[in-house]
């Protein structure tokens, strides 16, 4: 087993329909989701779709992290999708410095992300 405490990967695969009752007033979509995440997906035909991609990269993240930090609130990790590509931004101090990279894709009933993070080198 290969250990190396300067990267680490994750991936989840959530179901859509988890997603579909959702709506941008509701309490729990503002638990786990930011402001900008929620408009995002919310301007899309589909908005489940997306939202579970990126709660599937929330939780890959946080796998990719395992055993290096204290269980986090959702909202300190955003998938932000400015133009192609998507990126992951950890807004935790600890790993202010870590580069994250992300993909994701979801068909009709499923969302898949993967992550991986590196530490910086020095």
């Amino acid at each position: 087993m290969l250990r190396n405490r300067g990267f680490g990967i994750g991936v989840d695969l959530e179901l859509v329909s988890r997603f579909e009752r959702l709506r941008k007033t509701d309490p729990l979509i503002k638990k786990m989701f930011t402001s900008q995440e929620i408009a995002y997906c919310f301007t899309k035909r589909k908005p489940a779709q997306h939202l579970a991609a990126r709660f599937a990269a929330k939780e890959a993240a946080m796998k990719a992290l395992r055993g290096r930090f204290t269980p986090l609130d959702y909202n300190k990790i955003e998938v932000r999708s400015t133009s192609g590509a998507p990126t992951l931004s950890i807004n935790i101090r600890k790993y202010r410095d870590y580069e994250a990279h992300v993909s994701l894709s979801h068909v009709k009933d499923y969302a898949l992300a993967f992550v991986l993070v590196q530490k910086p080198i020095v």
